[in-house]
């Protein structure tokens, strides 16, 4: 076999190792959205990691209804939580805020305009 079909043979290998579950020890392939050993269903979609992040930029209207983004440097946030009004209020006025939350966080399925950012704290920035 040549290098290239080794390589490509050990990467079909491992990719179904990612789709098993914390308990229970069952395995998924991560693409048909079937039971695992455990009952569990796994819908394929991994998620990353959250992570606790601090960004700033400007709350602004969401592509799909009820979202708000917040648009930082180089990445796009779709807001969870936090005070609806406070929300709106600064993107009436086009503060530049300062968001601490948690990256990579559940969000709402119809809110696909960046990474989904649970709000812990929202200040204007300095």
């Amino acid at each position: 076999m040549s290098l290239i079909t080794v390589i490509a043979a050990a990467a079909v290998a491992t990719a179904g190792c990612a789709g098993g579950t914390a308990t229970g020890g069952g395995t998924d392939d991560g693409a048909t959205g079937t039971p695992t050993q455990n009952g569990a269903i796994s819908t394929g979609a991994a998620r990353p990691p959250t992570e606790l992040v601090r960004v700033t930029g400007k709350v602004e209207i969401g592509s799909q209804p009820g979202c708000l983004v917040l648009n930082a440097e180089f990445t796009a946030y779709v807001l969870v939580g936090g005070d609806p009004a406070a929300l709106e209020a600064y993107e009436e006025d086009d503060t530049v805020v300062t968001v601490t939350g948690q990256a990579h966080a559940p969000a709402p399925q119809n809110c696909t305009d960046g990474v989904p950012l649970a709000i812990q704290k929202i200040e204007p920035a300095i």
